[in-house]
């Protein structure tokens, strides 16, 4: 049904640390890092049959990095065929085995500012965190108009 608009779905994950907002990075694997030009990547994956981009994307966060954010700050964002949400989750992650092929699919994580995540992500996630970076800095310009 959303095969031919949407065919991969992520959450970014950010928190808020001393006035600040850090996003989850997930440390791609050599070879993805290679091929698309950077180091970290997010939580998302394939969408499976059946299954609609929310649902992939909180399926897939989960079986990633054991974490269930609650709700949504905004999205999906539609950069091509990969549609991501935001959503504000403090707790830690812990990275898992894919169910599927029972491979590590990430090396590590870490929490980034916005520009380090930006600078450093694989090519193709780009877009969608620059959409992440304004809607975080136009959430936090209408509290401190507050």
């Amino acid at each position: 049904m959303y095969k031919k608009l949407c065919r991969a779905a992520g959450i970014i994950i950010y928190r808020r640390r001393q006035d600040r907002n850090e996003l989850l990075g997930l440390k791609a694997l050599p070879h993805l890092q290679s091929r698309s030009n950077g180091i970290y990547d997010i939580p998302k994956g394939m969408i499976d049959k059946n299954e609609t981009p929310e649902d992939c994307a909180r399926r897939e966060c989960y079986e990633e990095t054991s974490l269930r954010p609650a709700t949504f700050t905004a999205g999906p964002h539609k950069s091509g065929l990969l549609w991501t949400w935001l959503s504000e989750c403090d707790e830690m992650p812990t990275l898992k085995i894919n169910p599927t092929t029972g491979q590590k699919e990430h090396l590590g994580y870490t929490w980034l500012s916005i520009d380090d995540i930006i600078e450093n992500c694989l090519d193709y996630l780009r877009p969608s965190l620059v959409w992440a970076k304004k809607v975080l800095e136009d959430n936090d310009n209408t509290l401190t108009r507050k």
